[in-house]
């Protein structure tokens, strides 16, 4: 039975020896940030999104026996996901935003640091600008961004996920953290720099 400070890559390495349980694990423990990455990949367009997870995890059961440990298998799992996403925005379907999902998506995920009425509004109302201007960065910066930010990559992994260079994605992530900060500091009243 796997336990749930095992490994991603022993899981993986027992889930090709044939044991299931060992899949059963990572699914459990990667699910949800895999939908919550295609969610705000599709901009909010939660029914693809949850189709979608799934092919993910189709796609790691069918390909069990190629996986190599050349990488780490958050990279690779997020790798299937990308390209998951890349061919499904390339009908041109999730360029408008969802905001009502996308509103609810962030409330039933947000675990707030205060059960005050007053600090909970705050921050919806912050998750919502945030959504709001990252909706706004082109998605060959945002993905690095949501990968790192709110999946906690390493550089190397999204790298490997995004089959980019590794300084291409520090590159990507600076303009696209800048890029946030333009945008943001008009919302939030925070002076800019002048260029």
């Amino acid at each position: 039975m796997p336990h749930a400070d095992e490994a991603d890559e022993f899981l993986m390495s027992r889930y090709q020896a044939g044991d299931e349980g060992a899949f059963l694990a990572l699914y459990e423990r990667h699910k949800t940030n895999v939908f919550r990455f295609i969610y705000r990949r599709l901009n909010g367009h939660q029914s693809r999104a949850e189709e979608l997870t799934q092919d993910v995890f189709k796609a790691i059961i069918v390909g069990r026996a190629a996986w190599q440990p050349r990488s780490t298998f958050k990279s690779y799992l997020y790798s299937i996901a990308y390209n998951r996403c890349v061919s499904e925005t390339t009908r041109g379907e999730y360029s408008e935003t969802k905001n009502d999902q996308v509103r609810n998506e962030l409330v039933r995920s947000e675990k707030a640091a205060s059960t005050s009425p007053e600090r909970i509004f705050e921050q919806r109302q912050m998750a919502e600008i945030v959504r709001a201007a990252l909706a706004e960065i082109p998605t060959e910066y945002r993905d690095p961004l949501i990968l790192r930010e709110y999946h906690g990559l390493e550089y190397q992994e999204i790298a490997d996920a995004l089959g980019l260079p590794v300084g291409t994605v520090k590159s990507r992530l600076a303009r696209a953290r800048g890029r946030l900060g333009v945008l943001l500091a008009p919302l939030l009243n925070i002076p800019t720099p002048l260029r």
